[in-house]
């Protein structure tokens, strides 16, 4: 992003509300001090006892705070805010500078409702839990840029970026477990921060005359982390309709009752260089224009990331027998604290695993060529060429059942890959264009789909967990497309594409006792071919006349159908170290890609006055049934069922410096479901509202 030619500050402040959370009973707990601004003060930090290789235990002085209490409060409307400016100025005749930088704040509260459930190849239910979700999110950003231009020919352009998300949630889990004699009800207090920071150098130069050569070079280092300290876990057993005051503790499951710490950083730096020159060119009022050109150039990449975990569980075994008449399930810190800590009621006790740390490293280099020629100028240009990339990536890991004491593993990626394309674009007039593109890429797998650890978002959820042996994908891609321009801001256009992948990487359902262990695999190919239509255009054409209402109004859809067949080999595993991989549908839609895609809008523009614009817009989204995980053990596959949104946008711009706007989203409070296929028929096994969201803000 960079600043324009003018001086300009834009301030913007805005607040919202969601049908189902504001102003209502919101649950939460005790933080830290810079919660609001979703930033860990340390408050949830390992205690220094616990940290490094050889913790330490007191047995008469609990190491963690007394902090497992829920509170409730009334959820308060989401607020946000941000500040833009931009500016320039010269340095002699031949050097401009311009500056920017802007920064932006946001919360939310939201209460989410539904169920999760477990079933088994009868369509019976092994897990029958309701939930509720009580989330305060916060994200941040702020953004500097510096930018000279030296001249007409050369600019060079300092850039940095800093974001932060975090989610901070109450979620509470209750319901029938097929393992329990009673009724099961859990509680999970869990705050998760993201940070993203990203410095970037870009340059761009001309030399020559004409300015025939053009270079451009990039260097960027950017960091992230992603924390989830101090999670706080603790499971009740109850009678069915029993008091809240008449609970018991699971001391049976020892895990299950626990703080979780983790901690993930990541850094990259990465650099590009590329050079582009017209051979041949031609004259022409828009300056000149490339005949037969050439650009050749490279990138480096180098990636690690660092991730580790501790896991401390309350050994509650023997305490429901110091509290014959039961316990209350709100205040746990009455029975969890030093004193009781001290009287031996309870312990805590180191759970971590070996696979609880691991690396993962990624270095790429990559040179390409590309050959641009316009055997007709500003009518018909060919793009050729090939990316080379030389590739590694290495995981250095332990598995769960290996020693501490033993050296880790490790596990690589090698590959050097020739990836060549072909673009063509025939503009047939002004107004109608056809594009035609083929080319082969390539899908490394993502660092979380190789990272070996088990790790469950929520209690009584679905246990993920890695695949380091997952190996590279080869798609082969074609797609053709045509459009048609009636005016500026019209379009209609058609388009068809194809994919063959070789080696997609997959979610996958490991053979389990329990059948809820995930992970990732390469399953053996896959083939996608689909249709997409745009449509943006005015219908002041049904009004015939330069008054008519139908000038004002404007309608947009992009849809698309999408067929998709996977191939499994169910002979082969990749995971290679005792997860053995048995998929039920050897042949089956691939997973996460929906059969249609619809987005479609209605806008209503008027200028009411001089002084006075107004826009509305209703829109609406929604895709088709795909697949969410791929079944195993003889249970079917699972699918995310169709989900559709209705939103509207109204914005008003008054005078020329100011802008208000109200947004409406989710206005059916559309339910969001996964549906479990079975051989005696199918069941939800996931459901759940968020409410209809309204905000308003001015600029």
């Amino acid at each position: 992003k960079q600043a324009t030619d003018e001086h300009e500050l834009t301030v913007r402040i805005g607040a919202g509300m969601n049908t189902q959370s504001t102003f209502k009973d919101f649950t939460t707990y005790s933080g830290g001090g810079s919660d609001f601004w979703g930033i860990d003060d340390g408050t949830r930090d390992l205690p220094p006892a616990l940290a490094g290789p050889n913790p330490q235990v007191n047995s008469e002085v609990l190491p963690f705070r007394t902090n497992l209490n829920p509170s409730v409060t009334k959820a308060r409307p989401d607020l946000n805010f941000g500040l833009y400016g931009s500016t320039f100025f010269n340095l002699g005749e031949q050097v401009k500078v311009n500056v920017l930088a802007t920064g932006n704040y946001r919360n939310e509260y939201r209460y989410a409702f539904g169920e999760n459930r477990i079933v088994n190849t009868l369509n019976e239910a092994l897990i029958d839990y309701d939930f509720e979700s009580h989330q305060f999110n916060t994200q941040a950003s702020a953004l500097g840029s510096v930018g000279i231009e030296l001249g007409r020919n050369h600019s060079i352009t300092a850039t940095s970026m800093l974001a932060n998300i975090s989610t901070d949630e109450v979620r509470e889990n209750y319901g029938e477990h097929f393992d329990y004699e009673y009724d099961v009800h859990a509680r999970r207090f869990t705050f998760r921060q993201n940070r993203v920071q990203v410095n970037q150098v870009h340059g761009e130069h001309a030399f020559g005359i004409d300015e025939r050569l053009q270079a451009d070079w990039d260097f960027s280092f950017s960091t992230a982390t992603s924390s989830e300290p101090d999670r706080r876990q603790l499971v009740y057993l109850n009678e069915p309709g029993a008091p809240r005051t008449d609970y018991l503790f699971n001391g049976i499951d020892r895990i299950e009752n626990h703080r979780w710490y983790s901690d993930l950083k990541e850094k990259e730096t990465s650099g590009h260089a590329g050079l582009a020159y017209r051979i041949l060119q031609k004259e022409s009022d828009q300056g000149m224009l490339n005949v037969l050109g050439i650009r050749v150039g490279g990138d480096i990449k180098r990636k690690q990331r660092d991730f580790g975990y501790d896991i401390w569980v309350y050994d509650l075994s023997a305490i429901n027998n110091f509290y014959p008449n039961g316990i209350d399930l709100d205040v746990p810190d009455t029975y969890l604290n030093n004193e009781t800590y001290g009287n031996g009621e309870f312990a805590v006790q180191n759970a971590t695993t070996p696979e609880a740390d691991h690396t993962i490293q990624q270095d790429i280099n990559a040179g390409y060529g590309i050959l641009e020629v316009d055997p007709i100028p500003e009518k018909l240009k060919v793009m050729a060429g090939a990316r080379y990339e030389m590739g590694e990536q290495v995981i250095i890991y332990r598995k769960q059942s290996d020693s501490f004491l033993q050296p880790k593993r490790s596990a690589e990626i090698v590959s050097n890959d020739l990836l060549p394309f072909l673009s063509v674009k025939y503009a047939v007039n002004d107004k109608n264009i056809v594009r035609l593109s083929g080319s082969k890429t390539i899908s490394r797998p993502g660092f979380r789909e190789m990272a070996p650890f088990e790790y469950t978002e929520y209690f009584a959820g679905v246990k993920n967990v890695g695949n380091p042996l997952l190996q590279n994908g080869i798609n082969y891609n074609a797609d053709v497309r045509y459009e048609w321009f009636p005016s500026p801001a019209e379009v209609v256009a058609v388009g068809a594409f194809g994919k063959l992948l070789q080696d997609p990487i997959e979610k996958v359902a490991l053979a389990t006792a329990s059948g809820q262990l995930q992970s990732f695999e390469n399953t053996q190919e896959a083939t996608v071919a689909g249709v997409e239509v745009e449509f943006v255009k005015s219908l002041g054409m049904i009004g015939r006349s330069d008054t008519s209402v139908w000038n004002d109004l404007s309608v947009g859809i992009n849809a698309a159908y999408l067929y998709s067949q996977v191939t499994i080999d169910n002979t082969q595993s990749s995971t290679g170290e005792g997860a053995t991989v048995v998929l039920t549908n050897l042949e089956r839609p691939l997973q996460g890609a929906s059969p249609y895609l619809i987005n479609a809008d209605l806008s209503y523009t008027k200028r009411f006055s001089k002084g006075f614009k107004g826009v509305a817009t209703l829109a609406y989204n929604i895709y088709g049934r795909r697949v969410f995980a791929v079944g195993a053990n003889g249970l079917g596959d699972q699918y995310e069922l169709p989900f559709g949104q209705v939103n509207l946008i109204l914005r008003g711009e008054i005078g020329e410096r100011w802008q208000a706007n109200i947004n409406l989203r989710n206005l059916t409070n559309a339910e969001y479901r996964i549906e479990q296929e079975t051989p005696n028929g199918t069941s939800i096994l996931n459901s759940s509202r968020i409410g209809t969201g309204i905000s308003f803000g001015i600029a």
